[in-house]
């Protein structure tokens, strides 16, 4: 019979220690098709793309004022993605990053006004800037303690204490603390000069000191996941808490310090830009500037690795400030550099699809399943390679000259053997053989029974029963050799052959039981175990034969269904070897 093995036409596989070459090409490729994307979503809006992707590049790269303010906005994103990854490495989904930047900032505005000029300039700008991250740090703290006392939803809870962040600082001016009131529009006041941040000047390019911040945080950040205990902690815990509990590592202090450190990277953000030139020096509402949503993307886009996040970083912000400029020189919505946003983070996150995992296509495979004769009922599905093995060997033993009895199991095989020999010894022969026998066969076999139970028990001789000898030419493949073992002497030479078989086969032979006249032999007569079931060699026999006398005892149970008439001949050639191998009353039967 063949079956069709079914397979899927798509198969998707994980991928194995992938060059990294090949993950950058398919990264790059990605980014490229995003923005060939674009420019064909400019075109239907009737915009030239090749103008668009031209200003994008002079805004941030045709002076030096607008790289400076690229740089302004690269750093806060850099920072906060920084943030974001710790929590994300541990599979703490930490998209509270708006709300702690707020936190951050407003904690430094506070004090920084309370502060005022008190302190000297570089000393002063350190205190409001670590105030500002130790309050962006407790902001998060709050959302992990909910987490570990009550198992609360930590997505849930830093989404909401983002718009409860962004309200507090929305109330905040209107009162007179924070902001100038009485002057038509209230605005928020400007913090003391001495808690600015040192700008550097490079010719006609100019940073502040928090470039060198972030470029820090990333080299601390990198050696803190992969060569510190607690990086290590991390990947454990994000990869399976459980696991992490079993290796004896505390697992809600773990949450506690790592979202702690999250927040307080994220507020520091907020602060540096508060005292930095790129917010005015100023708080607002608004001083995000959105970054704590791009910084989930750019943590993901990097894979959560910080030099990733760097490069990630850049190109988010030179994107950000060149559609910026595109949009003022060319008229295009502000909306486009979100648009052109979700189309990168969208190609990116396929060819990281790409690049974990491959796409395969298999076709329809044809194997040949052999099943016994009149079976049907078989619907198990074969493999291929197994069953062409198992129809080769199937083949050839057919062509060795073995029966379908043989393919039976040996176990089974074996069982019905003992059961056929113990029947024909207890009854004379199976109840399917006596009902073909002959009117004259049971006269026969009754009478030679009877005339073999009157001699007197044989002496112990090394040599085993005859009856097994008998016994085994009458399972042997060659029926023409049994009929002639109805002769005395043909039965004599064949016994003599089979002596060293038999010798072997007498250890595991099972006793006989008692005589239908009643009494016991003096030593018991085993049948043929297993292994003599199987090794029967016929007189006569050449070497090639060998291997069809192996077969189970399967063969027994048909030899034994033969005919009736060959049964009885062969039963009475058994009682005259043995009273000719004893010497006494030879001319019993002849």
């Amino acid at each position: 019979m063949t079956k069709t093995i079914k397979e899927p036409l798509v198969k998707i596989s994980k991928r194995q220690n992938l060059a990294l070459g090949y993950k950058l090409l398919l990264t790059v490729g990605a980014i490229l098709l995003s923005l060939v994307l674009g420019a064909i979503l400019l075109s239907c809006l009737g915009y030239n793309p090749i103008s668009f992707y031209v200003q994008m590049l002079m805004g941030n790269f045709k002076n030096a004022s607008y790289l400076k303010l690229m740089v302004r906005a690269l750093i806060p994103l850099l920072i906060t993605s920084l943030g974001v990854s710790l929590a994300f490495k541990m599979r703490f989904w930490n998209i509270g990053a708006e709300g702690q930047f707020i936190v951050g900032a407003l904690i430094a505005m506070t004090f920084s006004l309370l502060i005022g000029d008190s302190l000297p300039s570089p000393l002063g700008a350190i205190i409001i800037v670590l105030l500002g991250t130790l309050g962006g740090g407790l902001y998060a703290l709050f959302v992990a303690a909910l987490k570990v006392k009550f198992n609360t939803n930590e997505t849930l809870m830093t989404l909401m204490l983002n718009y409860v962040a962004l309200y507090i600082a929305s109330y905040t001016l209107k009162t007179d603390f924070y902001a100038v009131q009485g002057q038509g529009v209230p605005a928020f006041r400007i913090i003391a000069e001495s808690l600015w941040l040192t700008e550097i000047d490079i010719g006609k390019f100019s940073f502040d000191t928090a470039l060198f911040v972030a470029v820090a945080l990333v080299l601390i950040i990198f050696v803190y996941f992969k060569q510190s205990k607690h990086g290590y902690e991390l990947n454990v815990v994000g990869d399976s808490p459980n696991t992490a509990k079993y290796a004896g590592m505390k697992v809600k202090w773990i949450i506690v310090r790592t979202m702690f450190l999250s927040g307080a990277i994220i507020g520091m953000a907020g602060a540096l830009k508060l005292c930095g030139s790129s917010a005015g020096h100023t708080f607002s509402a608004n001083i995000t500037g959105g970054v704590g949503w791009t910084s989930i993307i750019v943590a993901w886009l990097a894979k959560l690795n910080p030099i990733g996040i760097f490069i990630a970083s850049l190109l988010m912000s030179i994107l950000e400030r060149g559609c910026s400029f595109a949009r003022t020189s060319l008229g295009i919505s502000e909306a486009m550099s979100d648009v052109l946003q979700g189309i990168i983070l969208f190609t990116v996150l396929a060819s990281d699809f790409f690049i974990n995992y491959k796409v395969s296509f298999r076709k329809k495979v044809k194997a040949a399943v052999s099943t016994p004769e009149g079976d049907a009922s078989l619907t198990e599905e074969t493999k291929t390679d197994e069953s062409c093995e198992n129809a080769e060997a199937d083949a050839l033993r057919i062509t060795a000259g073995e029966s379908e009895e043989a393919l039976l199991s040996p176990v089974n095989a074996v069982t019905v053997a003992e059961e056929t020999v113990s029947d024909g010894q207890s009854t004379g022969a199976t109840d399917e053989t006596a009902a073909e026998t002959p009117p004259n066969g049971p006269d026969t076999y009754e009478n030679a029974e009877k005339e073999a139970d009157k001699l007197p028990a044989p002496e112990k001789d090394e040599t085993p029963a005859d009856e097994n000898a008998v016994e085994l030419n009458e399972n042997a493949p060659d029926k023409q050799e049994i009929k002639d073992a109805t002769d005395e002497n043909t039965a004599h030479e064949a016994k003599a052959k089979q002596k060293p078989a038999s010798k072997k086969r007498a250890t595991t032979a099972k006793k006989q039981p008692a005589d239908k006249s009643g009494e016991k032999p003096t030593k018991a007569k085993k049948p043929a175990a297993k292994k003599t079931a199987a090794e029967k060699p016929a007189a006569k026999t050449t070497a090639t034969k060998s291997k069809t006398t192996k077969k189970p005892a399967a063969t027994a149970v048909k030899s034994t269904k033969t005919t009736a008439a060959s049964k009885t001949d062969k039963s009475a050639a058994k009682t005259s070897a043995q009273i000719k191998k004893n010497g006494k009353g030879g001319n019993n039967n002849e």
